[in-house]
């Protein structure tokens, strides 16, 4: 999706980069995900009264009937990256953080929008705290961060074009175990285990691309917050997280 930069009506010193000329700041909205893909179900496993197996046995039926497994499987494609010079302020106005014009890119490009280990520079690119996990390869990280110019009044009539670069891709798998047991026609209760993020796994945040900072150029820093696919409630330093509960039906 693309439109001029979304900002939120409350924030009064988000102007826009050129009051004149609205289409200026037009380009890739920052919550653009190009394809997304949810799958979510229950299965109850076929044991027990009415089921395949264990259906005869009272006590069997007790013991293995009323299992279900639900899961919840979230991806989505990488978000736009946007990349800046670090003032905000090329066309004159405020400086209000993300808002600020885009850098220039001058070619098109390609990387594999994947963590890349061990990487290092010899003039020092991307090596960002220390972990050398970058967005780039050491083989790219210079010819991409070459890749930008900033944005110049009265030369370039669009610096909302940002964006052009995307993240990485993002997934979850949450998974919910519930067991159902009736005693009678007015008693039962449900035991259930709920695991977000069951595989704990580890996602990086998008670096943050600014053109006055090589050192951190592609730099990966941090914990992604996975609650925005599908784990809501969860902290945002997004590691497994599994709770248990028993609730009574009378």
């Amino acid at each position: 999706m693309e439109g001029t930069q979304g900002i939120n009506q409350s924030y009064t010193l988000a102007n826009l980069n050129d009051p004149w000329n609205v289409g200026v700041d037009y380009g890739p909205q920052f919550f653009d995900r190009k394809f997304t893909f949810n799958f979510l179900g229950t299965y109850n496993l076929p044991f027990g009264k009415g089921q395949r197996w264990a259906n005869s046995n009272p006590v069997a039926q007790r013991v293995l009937g009323g299992w279900s497994l639900s899961p919840i499987f979230s991806f989505g494609s990488g978000l736009p990256l946007f990349v800046y010079t670090g003032s905000y302020q090329e066309f004159g106005n405020g400086n209000v953080g993300d808002t600020g014009c885009s850098a220039v890119q001058l070619a098109p490009m390609g990387f594999s929008n994947s963590p890349q280990f061990g990487v290092s520079d010899a003039n020092g690119f991307g090596t960002g705290i220390g972990n050398n996990v970058n967005l780039f390869s050491a083989s790219t990280i210079e010819s991409t961060f070459n890749n930008f110019r900033p944005a110049l009044v009265g030369i370039d009539g669009n610096c909302g074009g940002g964006g052009r670069l995307r993240g990485q891709m993002r997934w979850n798998l949450d998974l919910g175990l519930t067991k159902d047991t009736i005693i009678n026609e007015r008693l039962g209760f449900q035991f259930y285990a709920q695991a977000f993020n069951l595989l704990n796994h580890m996602q990086w945040n998008d670096p943050y691309l600014a053109i006055n900072d090589p050192g951190d150029w592609g730099a990966l820093e941090g914990q992604y917050g996975a609650q925005t696919l599908g784990g809501a409630g969860a902290s945002a330093n997004y590691t497994r997280i599994i709770q248990l509960g028993l609730r009574f039906r009378f």
